[in-house]
């Protein structure tokens, strides 16, 4: 049909899929995706440190916490550019209240893995040190979690599944659609080519993110150079993150432009 014709097919119109990959082919989309790299990432690396420091740092990823739902929103209008950037002490709280829903996203679906990870380590059959450690596996070790824990992967595999719909309801639909999950399924069912392709989309700019700091860390393991080849390191890796979660949260925003109309509520 005509919606998933204009959501899978590769143009330079508005609104398609292909725009989320491409969007840093765009100069005003450049200089904000080079803007958003430099608070992330360049405050690590500032001449300052201590209480101010950390004030800055908090300040900058609260407010980057907000601007993703503006990524979301934009994309959701069928705006092939960015949100402008605007930053003001004044809308603090507001970030705060944007970076509360970003964790409630992710523990919201996040939840069952969660649940089965606490009975694990209420029978002892692992140690919290073992949590930690998978949890800071990231997306990369889901892979070798596998061997060892298959259920919790495929618990977190189910989670990231969902948490795109979970994400439209929290910044389209606000938090009484949280309520309703069933509508949730009922809403992938109805446009479930366009979601699947949501979530591959999703999953491939994942794919590339990890694929990104993987060869970050081989260049860097094999060219050595101290703390300052750790630095750079870490800063590419984090241009690389950054670039691939603009491209998933782009696609997440087409998804509901494309299909809204085969919500199974209306959200306004």
């Amino acid at each position: 049909d005509r919606a998933a014709t204009n959501f899978f097919q590769p143009s330079t119109t508005n609104g398609t899929w292909s725009d989320s990959f491409l969007f840093i082919t765009s100069l005003g989309n450049l200089i904000i995706f080079l803007v958003i790299w430099f608070l992330v990432s360049g405050l690590k690396v500032m001449p300052f440190g201590g209480v101010v420091g950390y004030i800055f740092w908090l300040f900058i990823y609260l407010w980057y916490s907000a601007y993703r739902y503006q990524i979301v929103t934009s994309a959701a209008g069928g705006d092939r550019n960015l949100p402008e950037i605007e930053i003001s002490r004044e809308e603090i709280f507001d970030y705060v209240f944007d970076a509360i829903k970003w964790g409630l996203s992710w523990l919201f679906v996040l939840f069952p893995a969660i649940a089965y990870m606490t009975y694990l380590v209420s029978t002892g059959a692992i140690t919290s040190l073992e949590v930690e450690e998978m949890g800071a596996a990231g997306w990369g070790g889901l892979i070798e979690l596998y061997a060892d824990y298959p259920l919790f992967v495929i618990l977190v595999s189910g989670a990231s599944f969902m948490w795109p719909m979970v994400v439209l309801c929290l910044v389209l639909g606000g938090w009484e659609t949280m309520l309703r999950p069933d509508m949730m399924l009922v809403t992938i069912f109805r446009a479930l080519g366009g979601y699947l392709a949501t979530v591959a989309f999703w999953a491939a700019a994942i794919g590339l993110s990890v694929f990104g700091e993987w060869g970050i860390a081989q260049m860097q393991a094999r060219g050595g150079g101290g703390m300052s080849a750790y630095i750079v390191a870490l800063i590419l890796m984090d241009g690389v993150a950054i670039y691939t979660e603009i491209v998933s949260l782009r696609i997440i925003g087409l998804f509901y432009h494309h299909f809204k109309d085969r919500f199974a509520w209306d959200w306004g």
